[in-house]
């Protein structure tokens, strides 16, 4: 990936990560939420399972830090 699609792409999950958390804040379920938003509720499960995916990635590599840390 490019420099500017890194760019645009960390963009993207930013402004995703804040339409998630303002449907959670809502109370609304997620399919009333996007179609009070006119947001594509196929767009927003993209984006979540993109999102949970690096929240995944990231504690794995902390773990792997941490356990390289202990095991030198």
């Amino acid at each position: 990936m490019t420099q500017i699609q890194q760019i645009k792409h960390r963009q993207s999950m930013d402004y995703w990560k804040q339409v998630i958390l303002a449907q959670q804040q809502s109370g609304l379920k997620a399919r009333e939420y996007c179609r009070q938003q006119d947001i594509k509720y196929n767009a927003f499960y993209y984006w979540l399972r993109k999102i949970r995916e690096e929240i995944v990635e990231g504690s794995l590599r902390t773990h792997r830090a941490a356990a390289s840390f202990f095991f030198l």
